[in-house]
């Protein structure tokens, strides 16, 4: 009975054994499979050689959030402008005759063709310009041995000792076969821990905060027939163990270029603006007016200001700007807080005590277009009225992360006005706004 009852014991044990040696073959099977595909793609990449012009295309992608989270007032830049969810990379490369890059540019456009950045080596020093902050730097850069990107990546993939191949598709919904880099815990990681609301104000990129990832890896799709690699991922998972791409760079057939000695330069030459290296990051003001009423006298729309009837609250400056166009303004400051430097509005500022109120005025077409290209730092916004005089105005508020920050855009005829305020009560900012009366 006893050797019954043992044999009985054994079997369970057996079966555990068994299961575990099974999981060890297949692991090592995948294991080398994995490696087979990632040997054969190096097998299969045509790499460009010295003395080669050569030309790399990519199209890259970002995840951006959801059209959900963006507020719904029609004041501010649109989320597509500040998260660019496609993007197109090319790069022009000149091998020297000792495999060192001789040359390269790298350009980096949107969806709709805009310049977003232009970079350049010739060889001895590099120049970057970012068009968006109209800025441009040159520096002393070194030349390197040249290394196909997909190339590195795959041997860096082959260091790794905890591949996992699968099958899957890529960006554009094409069958591949991935493969995984090792899993990455991302407990700590401030990109993809922040809330939502922080991920918004913060501008992050790629946009992960709605998904509350917990793990991230790199992942290769490589052609089913060719095993040639086709693109690369960033990928996260959430707890319920979701994978989501939240970043893809998808590869294109290098083209090797056909050239001579005089024909190459087309490549390696930038258009940019002298005064981007003068740091031009700074509002041009031709003429600064400080005085209301010089500033009424220059203006064609009405001032809107509170009666000096109001107390405790005074008028502590009031500034406009003759400046009406200049092609060196930068993109990134072309918005609201600038308007009275950029000639689009007249900001006014009140103070009682702690508290303050600013007032931005101008026509509803200019500083329309103005808060249109202002990156918004509210995350959602409610429409209203509200009574501006013995008038009804049409009224969005803004809500940020600042609770003690209350800001408006009111509608007024073919006027808009820009409200920030601190430190107020909404009905003292209400009664405020009923009190105000024309500027004569």
């Amino acid at each position: 009975m006893k050797n019954k009852s043992l044999r009985r014991g054994l079997i369970p044990f057996t079966i555990l054994v068994l299961i575990f040696v099974s999981l060890v073959v297949v692991q090592a099977v995948q294991a080398r499979e994995t490696h087979r595909i990632l040997s054969t793609s190096l097998t299969r990449i045509q790499v460009p050689q010295p003395g080669d012009l050569v030309h790399y295309s990519y199209k890259l992608y970002q995840r951006t959030p959801p059209g959900t989270l963006e507020p719904t007032d029609p004041y501010h830049l649109p989320y597509s402008k500040i998260w660019r969810e496609v993007s197109f990379e090319n790069t022009w490369l000149e091998i020297a005759n000792d495999g060192k890059t001789q040359r390269w540019r790298t350009i980096l456009r949107d969806a709709d063709g805009d310049l977003l950045q232009d970079l350049m080596f010739d060889g001895e020093s590099e120049t970057d310009y970012f068009p968006m902050e109209y800025f441009a730097e040159k520096y002393t850069a070194d030349m390197y041995p040249f290394t196909d990107e997909r190339v590195a990546l795959i041997e860096g993939f082959l260091n790794d000792t905890q591949l996992e191949r699968r099958d899957g598709s890529s960006l554009d919904g094409t069958a591949v076969v991935s493969v995984y880099a090792r899993e990455q815990s991302l407990d700590g990681m401030s990109w993809a821990t922040q809330s939502v609301e922080e991920a918004l104000l913060n501008q992050s990129q790629p946009f992960v905060a709605d998904l509350h990832p917990v793990k991230r890896a790199i992942r290769i799709d490589f052609s089913l027939t060719t095993f040639e690699p086709v693109g690369q991922a960033v990928v996260v998972w959430d707890k319920e163990g979701l994978e989501t791409v939240v970043s893809y760079r998808s590869y294109s057939y290098p083209e090797i270029i056909v050239f001579d000695s005089t024909g190459s330069g087309e490549f390696f030459s930038q258009e940019i603006p002298p005064e981007a290296f003068a740091d031009a990051r700074q509002i041009p003001i031709d003429t600064a007016v400080a005085g209301l009423e010089q500033i009424h006298t220059l203006v064609e729309f009405q001032i809107y200001v509170i009666p000096e009837s109001v107390e405790n609250w005074n008028l502590v400056a009031s500034s406009f700007s003759r400046q009406e166009t200049s092609p060196f303004v930068p993109k990134v400051l072309q918005n609201v807080d600038y308007a009275d430097s950029l000639g689009k509005g007249v900001r006014l500022t009140y103070s009682s005590g702690d508290s303050v109120v600013v007032l931005v005025e101008g026509n509803a077409a200019e500083l329309g277009s103005l808060l249109r290209l202002t990156p918004p730092s509210w995350t959602h916004s409610e429409y209203s009225t509200i009574s501006i005089g013995d008038a009804q105005a049409s009224v969005w508020q803004l809500f940020g992360a600042d609770p003690d920050q209350i800001r408006l855009v009111i509608a007024l005829g073919e006027m808009l006005i820009y409200v920030d305020s601190r430190s107020v009560s909404f009905d003292e900012l209400q009664a405020l706004l009923k009190a105000l009366q024309p500027f004569d």
